[in-house]
């Protein structure tokens, strides 16, 4: 009897444990991995010509590209950007992506974002509202940075099929690039047709409310509307590329 009431409550105990929610974060810093497969991108490239260049240019860099961000939050903002020497440099410079060094600002509580991007060495300032995205909620779970988060869906640019996982535990409705709208912070980011992903390694709350995020300034000055008008003024060289550029260019 005695070891049948021992057992009862150390169940007890271990349901009661797994019913407990996490600690809230209302703020803190998340480092971030971007990795992109850099064959499949440059089977993408070679859609559009010079594909026997391309074939053999592959043999000469290494088939992931891997960069790293850090993400500082609280529940009414955000700023995410490369870490210092974080951009990995490509042995072929030339096979270079759009719009890979990015610092992104949220104010989710105005709704504004403020965007900092490279686009092939000039340096293009976005201010606009935040991005509206159509989120699926869906019944999928995974663990990511030490987090429980629930997977998420939505299409975006009529074609990108863009994959989520957030955490309710962390209140900030934001994620990395220009992402954001779930309820809680995107932790994991998944875009299959672009070649790429985003995960969070690590997560710091603190508890500095002092802190200020700064949105950046650098760059001529533009909306996402006429940003994109500018991409297809000047680019048209690129020819049937010219899509995937835009698609790189404005998550």
């Amino acid at each position: 009897m005695r070891r049948i009431l021992i057992a009862v409550l150390l169940l007890t105990s271990v349901v009661t444990q797994a019913q407990k929610k996490p600690n809230l974060v209302h703020r803190g810093k998340i480092k971030w991995e971007r990795k992109m497969n850099m064959y499949s991108y440059i089977d993408d490239m070679s859609k559009s010509g010079n594909s026997g260049f391309l074939e053999q240019a592959k043999k000469r860099i290494d088939k992931y590209k891997v960069d790293k961000f850090v993400q500082d939050f609280s529940k009414e903002e955000s700023l995410y950007q490369p870490e210092e020497d974080g951009i990995q440099e490509l042995k072929m410079p030339w096979i270079n992506i759009s719009s890979e060094v990015n610092e992104v600002y949220n104010n989710f509580k105005a709704e504004k974002l403020v965007a900092s991007k490279e686009i092939y060495d000039k340096r293009i300032l976005i201010k606009d509202s935040m991005k509206k995205f159509q989120w699926k909620i869906k019944e999928e779970f995974r663990n990511i940075a030490g987090y429980n988060c629930r997977r998420a869906e939505t299409i975006i640019m009529d074609s990108i099929w863009v994959v989520a996982f957030y955490s309710d535990a962390i209140i900030a409705s934001g994620g990395p690039e220009s992402f954001n709208g779930l309820p809680g912070m995107i932790l994991g980011l998944v875009m299959p047709r672009l070649n790429v992903t985003y995960f969070a390694t690590d997560v710091q709350p603190y508890t500095d409310a002092r802190r200020e995020l700064k949105p950046p300034t650098k760059g001529k000055e533009y909306t996402n509307a006429s940003f994109t008008e500018y991409l297809r003024g000047n680019m048209k060289r690129w020819g049937g590329y010219l899509q995937r550029i835009l698609w790189y260019a404005t998550i």
